[in-house]
């Protein structure tokens, strides 16, 4: 008889030598996005029931650049992500998320529900221009993100929370039922240490994907650009609604 039993399991598979553990920290994080109005029909696809868009609809193309001081390892990390509102709460929902290895990526998915996929994206400095460059696979190019910083934005932040839901969808293996859970889960990730720059920013959609639609969230109107570098913590979240 095996002797592995719930209580010695570890967080994540395999129980016995975990990918990953909870909370999930990072240290001098490197961040670049673009904030834009966007097409409310077209964020409506992408929102699940229980969330309701922005009238203008809003969403935001970050890039992040995560180095040797993580609880997952260095890797990098692009999204798009939609503002939107739960409960009469402005909220941040994850539409499309690619991440460069399997530790963040698992860390990402399983607990969070983060629609994290294994992605190719570069992040070059060239003169004064940043500019993010994001792949799947190789050589298909997403898209491309640039920002110019300008000027710092005051002082060194404390704290900033940021409220992310995320739809957390678990299949079966059954194959008369098609999901094991279907759950919207809610977290405020702690950014510490922000330091700011607005930006000059702007986003291209270079070549459209169906197996990765981010395309589909098109820009209308470019809002506003940001650099900065943070520490961040991942902590535990809750489950706000069930399916």
């Amino acid at each position: 008889m095996g002797n592995l039993t719930r209580k010695k399991f570890g967080l994540s598979m395999p129980v016995n030598s975990p990918l990953y553990s909870m909370p999930v920290y990072f240290e001098g994080v490197e961040s670049f996005w673009v904030e834009y109005e966007t097409e409310v029909e077209a964020v409506n696809e992408f929102l699940p029931e229980g969330l309701d868009s922005l009238s203008p609809a809003e969403a935001s193309l970050v890039v992040l650049n995560i180095g040797n001081r993580s609880s997952v390892g260095p890797y990098k990390e692009a999204a798009i992500t939609i503002a939107c509102k739960w409960e009469g709460e402005i909220k941040r929902f994850i539409a499309q998320q690619f991440v460069t290895a399997d530790a963040a990526m698992a860390a990402g998915r399983e607990p969070y529900g983060c629609p994290k996929k294994i992605g190719h994206i570069e992040i070059t400095h060239e003169n004064e221009i940043m500019l993010g460059i994001i792949e799947r696979p190789r050589n298909k190019r997403i898209c491309t993100v640039s920002v110019l910083p300008e000027k710092p934005v005051g002082a060194v932040t404390p704290m900033v929370k940021v409220p992310t839901v995320n739809l957390k969808v678990i299949p079966s293996v059954d194959e008369k039922e098609k999901f094991s859970s279907v759950e919207l889960i809610e977290y405020e990730g702690v950014r510490t240490n922000v330091k700011m720059w607005e930006c000059k920013g702007d986003i291209t959609f270079d070549s459209p994907s169906i197996f990765d639609p981010w395309y589909k969230i098109p820009v209308k109107k470019i809002k506003k650009a940001y650099y900065s570098t943070f520490d961040y913590m991942m902590p535990f979240g809750r489950v706000i609604k069930k399916y």
